[in-house]
């Protein structure tokens, strides 16, 4: 049985909160936006979509594999949207700091999914944290608007990057769950916040 998986690093519960608490803003959007369980939020490093159990346990030996990388820092700072005003796909919440050393590790991710089969991701890659997607047209356009201009430059937290997680994720009721199946911490030394 296939199940669809992802590399992410982990966001502090902190700060997981904090963005949590965005979908209380602009009360009006919830109609209108799919809104991401604040326990799952994560910065993706490369979906992967459906993976067989032999997939998965290359993918567990590969990221135990993985060069070693020391821990670095982020910023999670303002929000955006992927699409229009009208149409928007995506809000999302800004990553900043330490971003070479961010794509790095997601370089170093891209690398191990090739090796293994997986189609290279021709997109560029764009961290962010996914906090919502759209259920279509978003008439609130004054709405979304005012949320984006409350929060554009709003630093939610600096954070360390720890690690990251090979995810499990299910549809459910209420949104994605996601269960981690492996984890690859960084290395020992804290950085700078």
């Amino acid at each position: 049985m296939a199940e669809r998986v992802f590399v992410a690093v982990e966001l502090p519960a902190e700060l997981r909160q904090a963005l949590g608490r965005v979908r209380e803003e602009q009360p009006e959007l919830k109609r209108v936006l799919r809104w991401a369980r604040p326990e799952g939020l994560h910065i993706t490093l490369r979906f992967l979509g459906d993976a067989t159990p032999e997939q998965v346990d290359r993918l567990v030996r590969g990221i135990a594999e993985l060069p070693d990388r020391p821990r670095f820092s982020l910023v999670c700072r303002g929000l955006g949207i992927f699409g229009s005003l009208t149409r928007p796909r995506v809000l999302w919440a800004g990553v900043d700091g330490e971003l070479d050393a961010l794509a790095s590790l997601q370089a170093d991710v891209e690398r191990m999914c090739v090796r293994f089969g997986w189609p290279a991701d021709e997109q560029r890659y764009t961290p962010h944290i996914t906090l919502a997607r759209a259920r279509g047209k978003v008439a609130e356009r004054d709405a979304l608007t005012a949320l984006l201009d409350r929060r554009a430059g709003y630093v939610y937290s600096r954070f360390a990057v720890s690690g990251i997680t090979l995810y499990a994720s299910r549809t459910a009721p209420g949104g994605a769950v996601y269960t981690p199946l492996t984890r690859r911490p960084l290395g020992d030394d804290d950085p700078p916040l």
